[in-house]
């Protein structure tokens, strides 16, 4: 979806604990590389995990584990 508007991305490959995953860093004008993306509150730009949340009972769990950095680990870019 982004490619197709033209917005610059980053495809992270790597693991949310120990579960092989993939996530993206999005490039966004007026702030540069958003890293981990992205979901953005109105005042701050988090961590958006949609394999994770759609399969999620307990939302506020899952929203703290996605907005745990540690949880996540890159193996390389594309």
């Amino acid at each position: 979806m982004l490619r197709a508007r033209d917005i610059p991305y980053k495809l992270q490959i790597g693991y949310a604990g120990t579960v092989k995953h993939a996530w993206i860093n999005v490039y966004i004008r007026s702030k540069g590389w958003v890293d981990k993306a992205v979901e953005f509150s109105g005042d701050s730009w988090s961590r958006m995990d949609p394999t994770f949340d759609s399969n999620s009972q307990d939302e506020e769990t899952i929203q703290q584990y996605i907005g745990d950095d540690d949880n996540y680990s890159v193996q390389f870019t594309r």
